[in-house]
């Protein structure tokens, strides 16, 4: 392995720990479900779609989601009120239509005493 071999592969590690270290904290902040269409369909249908030498899409790829959660204007008000980035609403909206996710569970759930 070259140098140059040994460079790429060192920034893409770092890529795919900075892109894990993002889907964490969006399922910290919004739950589990508001992010899940975004990572779990959207974005792993992009990934597998890649080609080996991806590297630059991966790159793009985080800029935006970084942008998407940094960015005030680029979150709407979701369901409860609270601030999510349009990317995740826009995803869970089309796995939705698609019949990928169901729209019927709840995030609250309610505990009788």
């Amino acid at each position: 392995m070259n140098n140059h071999d040994t460079a790429a592969c060192i920034k893409a590690k770092e890529n795919i720990i900075k892109l894990l270290t993002l889907e964490k904290k969006a399922f910290k902040w919004f739950g589990a479900k508001i992010p899940y269409a975004y990572f779990g369909v959207t974005l792993a249908d992009r990934i597998a779609s890649w080609s080996t030498t991806s590297l630059p899409q991966l790159q793009i790829e985080i800029d935006h989601i970084e942008h998407a959660m940094y960015t005030l204007s680029e979150q709407e008000q979701g369901d409860l009120g609270l601030m999510i980035p349009r990317k995740f609403l826009e995803a869970r909206a089309a796995a939705t239509a698609q019949g990928i996710i169901s729209n019927n569970d709840s995030e609250i759930i309610i505990l009788d005493d």
